[in-house]
């Protein structure tokens, strides 16, 4: 577990922040930074009903503001009503992290049609969705910023990333017709392009033993961590950030320079 991080700074206080599938791994990583730099966090899960509390227990114990909502992305009624909720009880949003992703980590002659349309749901029709209701509420508080989370299977092989590849080149595509049309509304959307990150998701992957140290090798001796992509949405939140819009941002140690 990670340790609680100091009180919050205040970076962002005032700002409210939605982070999709934040209850464990990487999102959750997400949550308890932006938590510490002050902002009210909605930690979002649904298959980890119980992380999700925690991290929002965990950001609260730390001194900062988090409330917990339960919803699949890819369920449109729960979509719909978990942004009601934040319409109702909050009256506005400033940050959206789409980081909720769902895909079968298996070789393609195993893939099924049921497993894209799964895929297809969360990473791309929930991340529209959830762009879609956010934009009202950010327009409101003045504008805001979205943050989509891809990978660099997007451009390259990965194996067994043949479900997901595709969804999250499909994630970085949307990532820019929103940018152009959310601009107006001064609402600026970037895409973080991270490499394999350490935790939950390496350590589940099929032939992880063997795949690791090569994943290693290619990034110049380790992988990201959660941190390192935290800090790096921060500043795409940030006001140092404000010219950048429609941006595949990667982040992967120079593995994809490397070929």
């Amino acid at each position: 577990m990670t340790p609680i991080g100091p009180a919050p700074s205040g970076k962002f206080t005032g700002k409210i922040a939605l982070i999709t599938g934040s209850g464990r791994g990487l999102g959750r990583d997400l949550a308890l930074h932006l938590g510490s730099l002050g902002a009210t966090v909605l930690v979002n899960s649904f298959h980890s009903r119980e992380a999700g509390e925690a991290t929002a227990e965990e950001i609260r114990r730390a001194g900062g503001t988090a409330h917990h909502l339960w919803a699949s992305v890819a369920n449109t009624g729960q979509l719909n009503k978990m942004f009601d909720t934040i319409e109702s009880q909050f009256g506005g949003l400033d940050f959206l992290i789409s980081n909720a992703s769902n895909g079968l980590l298996a070789p393609l002659d195993m893939i099924q049609p049921e497993h894209w349309e799964k895929a297809l749901r969360t990473n791309v029709i929930g991340l529209h969705q959830c762009a879609i209701r956010a934009r009202p509420l950010m327009k409101a508080r003045g504008g805001g910023r979205i943050v989509t989370m891809s990978s660099v299977a997007a451009h390259r092989y990965v194996d067994y990333f043949g479900c997901m590849g595709p969804m999250k080149a499909a994630v970085e595509s949307l990532t820019k017709f929103l940018a152009v049309e959310f601009q107006p509304d001064n609402i600026l959307v970037n895409c973080v392009s991270a490499g394999a990150v350490y935790g939950e998701l390496v350590e589940k992957w099929p032939d992880s033993e063997r795949l690791l140290p090569i994943w290693e090798a290619g990034a110049g001796g380790r992988l990201c961590t959660g941190a390192d992509v935290a800090n790096f949405v921060e500043y795409l939140l940030g006001d140092g950030a404000s010219m950048m819009n429609g941006s595949i941002l990667i982040m992967d140690g120079g593995q994809t320079a490397r070929g």
